[in-house]
């Protein structure tokens, strides 16, 4: 985490425009992001690159198709809007502490719908 951060400040840095971004942030996205098993490479182009829509998530994440269902997609996209398009002011924590909480529910209930 210490090395990404002191490269993030690197100029040009995401870490010093006005996007908010911060040890917090990126443990936040990283948290969020961690049932999905993205790798370092997708998450970092996750931190620059902001998608806001699934084709740009889909030229993001390698073999996104096969790895992510729909839903599984829209929620990643809703997880980078919602933890790095917050203002400096709102709780980064407890936004991705919701999401992985309501992703582990949906995914246990997918779980229990397949073996029923």
């Amino acid at each position: 985490m210490k090395e990404l951060t002191e490269y993030l400040r690197r100029d040009p840095s995401p870490l010093a425009s006005p996007s908010g971004f911060s040890n917090a942030t990126i443990r936040a996205l990283f948290g969020a992001m961690q049932p999905y098993n993205l790798t370092k490479a997708e998450m970092l182009m996750l931190l620059n690159l902001r998608p806001q829509s699934i084709p740009v998530l889909d030229a993001i994440i390698e073999e996104m198709e096969a790895r992510f269902t729909n839903e599984e997609q829209e929620r990643i996209l809703a997880v980078v809007e919602e933890i790095l398009d917050r203002g400096p002011d709102q709780d980064v924590a407890s936004a991705a502490t919701q999401f992985v909480g309501q992703m582990r529910q949906d995914r246990a209930s997918r779980m229990n719908e397949t073996n029923a």
